[in-house]
């Protein structure tokens, strides 16, 4: 049973269609340690409320509510059909129907719907919305909505419409939304209280600090960018660089209006072909390592075949969502480990963490930890020093030297503080030969206060039996 305020909030992922609920089983959100919650629209299809029912895990807790924001504005004709949707979904809680910015007419819907609630005995716990133009206001519907009999109530009306689109994504005003907070919780300290639309990593610590139930992301996280709009994108960045370096960028007829086509024909695919290698020839000039992996990514897209570039799109939610969501609730952990002499050779280049193949990889492998279990994993390298295993490298053939270790040092600690920098670690572990490790010295200086360390010491057999024990307990 969780508490009506938990010591975490909840992070209420939105789901409006099947390939959604598809991206999180991917991300394995029902087998995590912390409760997760989705946000479904009983006004979407009948398939999809028969998903959302099926979607479970001990952790998820569910709310349905009737797709008021949604693009084409569809809602249930009555409270009586709106409930016998949220019944089908197998919801834990429906949101009544509020009326933006107006107390009274959503405080009428309220009563509205806690008579058609009280009925029949419903399988879902009801909320109330409080609306209102100013802090009085809410307090005000609040109140009413308290002596009506709502038990569950959650905060409406706070978002602003962004522009050029039909979903309402960003905050009005921050100082607004902790005014109407405070003052809520301040007068009613233990009640169930619930963000619509609010949810968002950098104001977790206010969620945490009025100790709210949960909170939505309006905002769709889970549109993924099609591999024309990453070409685009990862071009733009390529010409950004470009700037700096003073190199004009070629003008091309495959990119119009900011936006690259599809490169169906093969006058396109030449094209193409010509920008690629022109930027080969910069990276090899300007020797920038941004430019250096934005190019990598680029030739990535471009060796893709349709399933892994859908396989890469999925790994980018899931990325994002232990990166930026999970991380909240469940503190990460990172394993730093030094690269292996012995490569794959069946191809030329090939993400980190695939072209390296000696016993620590292939374990790395058989864990999967920068994708599933709370743990990212950081390559070193005398090559290309401090690395994400997803970093697209060639193979080749190159020791550390000990005349290499200052200059790499200095390189290797600022990479990392950089990384861990927006990370919630709370433990490192570094696996590598004291030749490496010693790149490291001086790491307390630019890890978090509260970040411990930890070393795998002993033979080669020894560290890895050490980090795989490490990787076991973290599952």
């Amino acid at each position: 049973m969780i508490s009506n305020t938990p010591k975490n909030p909840i992070p209420f992922l939105v789901v409006d269609r099947q390939k959604s609920l598809e991206l999180l089983r991917y991300s394995k959100a029902h087998r995590q340690s912390f409760p997760i919650g989705l946000m479904g629209n009983a006004n979407s299809t009948p398939n999809f409320r028969k998903e959302f029912k099926k979607f479970s895990g001990k952790n998820i807790v569910k709310i349905a509510d009737s797709g008021i924001f949604t693009k084409d504005g569809g809602m249930s004709k009555s409270y009586s059909e709106l409930f016998e949707k949220y019944e089908e979904m197998g919801t834990n809680y429906g949101i009544i129907l509020d009326v933006l910015k107006n107390k009274n007419k959503t405080i009428q819907s309220a009563k509205n719907a806690i008579k058609e609630y009280k009925k029949k005995k419903r399988s879902f716990k009801l909320i109330g919305v409080t609306q209102g133009k100013t802090v009085k206001e809410y307090l005000e519907c609040y109140k009413i909505l308290k002596r009506i009999g709502y038990k569950h109530i959650a905060v409406g009306g706070l978002l602003a419409k962004k522009e050029n689109t039909a979903r309402f994504v960003t905050v009005r005003n921050e100082k607004f939304l902790e005014n109407v907070v405070s003052e809520l919780r301040s007068r009613y300290a233990k009640d169930w209280l619930f963000l619509l639309g609010c949810f968002h990593t950098k104001r977790y610590p206010l969620l945490k600090k009025y100790r709210i139930f949960g909170a939505d992301f309006k905002g769709w996280i889970f549109n993924y960018k099609s591999p024309t709009e990453i070409r685009g994108k990862l071009i733009r960045q390529l010409e950004r660089i470009e700037k700096e370096y003073k190199i004009r960028p070629k003008k091309s007829k495959i990119f119009t209006n900011r936006k690259y086509i599809n490169l169906n024909e093969q006058f396109e695919i030449d094209e193409y072909e010509k920008i690629l290698a022109l930027k080969k020839k910069i990276s090899k000039k300007i020797k920038n390592q941004e430019y250096y992996e934005k190019l990598n990514q680029l030739l990535s897209l471009q060796n893709s075949n349709s399933d892994e570039l859908r396989e890469e799109r999925f790994e980018e939610i899931n990325r994002f969502l232990h990166k930026k969501i999970y991380s909240l609730m469940h503190p990460k952990k990172l394993l730093v480990v030094s690269c292996s002499e012995r490569k794959k050779i069946e191809v030329n280049r090939m993400p980190a963490i695939e072209m390296y193949d000696g016993p620590m990889f292939r374990m790395i492998r058989k864990h999967k930890p920068f994708f599933y279990n709370g743990v990212d994993l950081l390559i070193v390298s005398a090559k290309y020093g401090l690395m994400k295993p997803t970093l697209q490298i060639a193979n080749y053939d190159k020791r550390l030297s000990p005349e290499q270790i200052p200059k790499l040092q200095k390189q290797t600690l600022s990479r990392l503080e950089k990384f861990v920098s927006n990370e919630n670690y709370k433990e490192i572990m570094f696996s590598m030969g004291k030749d490496y490790l010693s790149l490291f010295d001086g790491v307390d200086n630019v890890l978090p206060p509260k970040c411990t360390v930890k070393i795998a010491k002993g033979k080669i057999g020894q560290k890895l039996h050490k980090t795989k024990n490490w990787l076991n307990k973290t599952n």
